[in-house]
């Protein structure tokens, strides 16, 4: 028994090559860089922010038990 599945006579027709894909420009790296470090200014402002209101929304020790106080301190 002979397997003929690597020697490239199973009678199909070998695939031609890809074109290479044209080289990328300076301005496009620098645009996405760019977009990149706004969405890291934004994810930092907002992580900021979140942790402020967990700190304001998180009861002080000694404070669980009166509500109010909590509410006062928010609003």
């Amino acid at each position: 028994m002979t397997d003929n599945s690597n020697s490239g006579t199973s009678g199909e027709e070998p695939k031609p090559t890809p074109a290479a894909a044209p080289p990328i420009s300076s301005e496009f790296i620098s645009s996405v860089m760019e977009q990149l470090a706004q969405q890291d200014a934004a994810q930092k402002a907002t992580n900021e922010q979140l942790a402020a209101l967990v700190a304001t929304l998180t009861a002080p020790a000694g404070q669980t038990s009166n509500p109010p106080t909590i509410r006062r301190q928010l609003f």
